[in-house]
């Protein structure tokens, strides 16, 4: 039986946060490999302080900034990372955190460092983040998101609706939707009499994910939503993903529709999640390796609804993914809608006429989003607007779904019919 002991599991910690931070690893995949070597009764206190550091980061180098004169190496920034969320954020008392961190410090192989981090963080005690004030600098420290996209949020929306979005996009808990291919609803909601259900599934704790995972399939709310909105618009008998992995949305619109569904994506290994993917909940889709941003003319005018969920941000979903926060820079916009335009424009020759064609993005940036579709509308006069209707309550050709509002990650969805 693994065993963590003392200042093994803040050690831990921090070779899996070097991960993230030095090597860009995705913090569910580093954390879940690293917690095959942790005792069952550490692995809470080893995944908040993980993702604690995580979801404070910009917080925490905002008062590590305050504090020194030049910015410290990535591997003592992390030690003091460590340090700052034991004292502010956990139930370890103040002295004993101060001297984790210190024995840290020694561990990693910075003991002539180890005053310096001791100073650092008894001085860090003076420094107060006021949760009560709301310009766009304290909305920033407060949500972990960066100060550039909470600018231009604040200046579509106002700061106290920005506030509440960027505060609301964390989520302890997991959702998950039913396998329609193996259990009816009403028999699953049986199932999870506690479980928090919502409009296509359930919010549960990691307790519930025990049960026979053939009956349920791990999907985000706005994922359904936009998978909904999708079926809303026809039921096709043909159905085109053109950015799939790792399935599903494929996957789900195959439950709903039992349309004939090719999925694709610009990796090999991509394309194998696709297939391991449906294959495990028995759904039947065409998976296969292709560049969205490359015509297939075999393709042309060959598909009833088409559904582009392109790359972008992942603005919308930095709450449940916080690495996403480090890696996000203004600068790599103008690249990434130039994709997404492609990627739409590409897609559009593949729909057939009367046929449907749909945008998703996990973004919240209007960049991301409502430009590009006013964009594409104005150069293929061909297509129209096409209003989604979903359970009486989303509407509209352009969905924005809101984490304070939608209780999901930030997401938006696009339709267009071509007529």
């Amino acid at each position: 039986m693994a065993v963590t002991t003392g200042v093994q599991k803040e050690y831990l910690c921090y070779k899996l946060l070097g991960e993230v931070y030095g090597e860009g690893g995705y913090c569910n995949i580093v954390l879940g490999n690293g917690l095959k070597t942790v005792a069952e009764s550490d692995k809470p206190f080893v995944t908040r302080l993980f993702y604690g550091v995580l979801e404070n980061d910009i917080q925490f180098d905002y008062i590590i900034s305050k504090l020194t004169d030049k910015k410290p190496k990535t591997s003592v920034s992390l030690v003091i990372k460590i340090g700052l969320y034991l004292l502010r954020y956990s139930s370890v008392p103040d002295y004993a955190a101060i001297n984790k961190t210190v024995e840290l410090c020694k561990k990693v192989g910075k003991p002539a460092l180890c005053g310096f981090v001791n100073a650092i963080l008894r001085k860090s005690q003076e420094i107060v983040i006021d949760e009560n004030l709301r310009d766009e600098t304290s909305i920033s420290l407060i949500t972990n998101y960066p100060l550039w996209i909470v600018k231009k949020l604040c200046h579509r929306y106002g700061n106290e609706f920005t506030f509440d979005m960027l505060k609301s996009s964390r989520r302890e808990l997991t959702h998950i939707r039913h396998n329609s291919l193996n259990v009816a609803r009403e028999d699953m909601d049986k199932l999870l009499p506690y479980a928090q259900k919502t409009i296509t599934g359930y919010y549960v704790d990691s307790r519930y994910l025990a049960l026979r995972s053939s009956l349920y399939v791990v999907q985000s709310l706005a994922s359904t939503l936009a998978v909904n909105f999708c079926a809303s618009l026809s039921t096709p008998n043909t159905f085109l993903d053109t950015c799939a992995a790792p399935g599903g949305k494929s996957v789900y619109f195959y439950e709903l529709t039992k349309a004939k569904i090719t999925a694709c994506d610009i990796h090999a290994h991509r394309v194998d999640l696709i297939k391991k993917y449906a294959k495990s909940v028995g759904a039947k889709i065409n998976a296969l390796q292709n560049d969205a941003t490359i015509f297939r003319e075999e393709w042309t005018e060959n598909f009833d609804t088409v559904m582009c969920d392109v790359p972008c941000s992942g603005s919308g979903v930095i709450g449940s993914k916080p690495d996403i926060a480090r890696q996000l820079r203004e600068e790599s916009l103008v690249e990434l809608t130039a994709t997404q335009l492609k990627i739409l424009k590409t897609s559009a020759l593949y729909v057939k006429k009367g046929g449907y064609l749909v945008y998703s993005t996990c973004s919240v940036l209007k960049e991301e989003n409502e430009n590009i579709c006013e964009q594409f509308l104005k150069e293929n006069s061909q297509f129209v607007p096409a209003e989604f209707n979903y359970a009486g309550k989303y509407s509209g050709s352009m969905i924005n779904l809101y984490p304070h509002i939608d209780g999901c990650d930030g997401f938006f969805v696009a339709g267009f019919k071509r007529v």
